[in-house]
């Protein structure tokens, strides 16, 4: 999906493209795809007619991983906003702790995290599986290949991860949950 200068986007489908990596970055129950890949192909349209896009793919992969973070930042930020009052004003909501408007959901942020840490890789596909709570029986089933080669798998994906939460600070976060999950499902 490269464009040279002067060459125009085909915008059906960097749409496709956009749908499908913000799904492979947003795992939530009601999550608003729809408006993130609206936002998306905005931002995309306003950045091409500044300047032409020479790799498509690689621009709205990041398109759709800033719309994420944006849509992450909203959710955690509407429990801080104004709440309506019963006589039609508006008043403040009550005050929340700030661990939960500043991090959000912690399953949710921790799935976003490991699923961009393994991104599309066979480690990243097993994530989702994970994420899921899809039975390695069934996801074995659905590859084509045992079950002890898929949870064999999962467990150097989850030794991945333990080591970049080892060397990574930024990853420190996930210790507590690589340690506890131990690649067993």
């Amino acid at each position: 999906m490269r464009t040279d200068p002067g060459q125009t986007v085909d915008w059906n489908s960097a749409r496709a493209y956009l749908v499908s990596a913000v799904r492979q970055r947003w795992y939530h129950e009601d999550a608003p795809i729809d408006e993130m890949v609206q936002d998306g192909l905005v931002r995309a349209l306003r950045a091409s007619r500044r300047a032409p896009i020479r790799n498509v793919e690689a621009f709205l992969t990041e398109i759709a991983k800033r719309v994420v973070f944006d849509e992450l930042r909203r959710r955690t930020r509407s429990a801080a906003l104004f709440a309506p009052e019963a006589e039609g004003g508006y008043a403040r909501a009550a005050p929340v702790e700030r661990a939960s408007v500043e991090f959000g959901d912690p399953v949710a942020r921790v799935r976003f995290v490991i699923l961009n840490f393994f991104g599309q890789t066979a480690c990243g596909e097993l994530a989702r599986f994970f994420f899921r709570e899809m039975n390695w029986k069934q996801v074995a089933g659905q590859q084509g290949r045992s079950h002890a080669a898929v949870r064999k798998q999962w467990e150097r994906c989850v030794s991945l991860l333990r080591e970049a939460v080892r060397t990574d600070p930024t990853l420190a976060a996930l210790s507590d949950w690589a340690a506890a999950e131990g690649g067993d499902s």
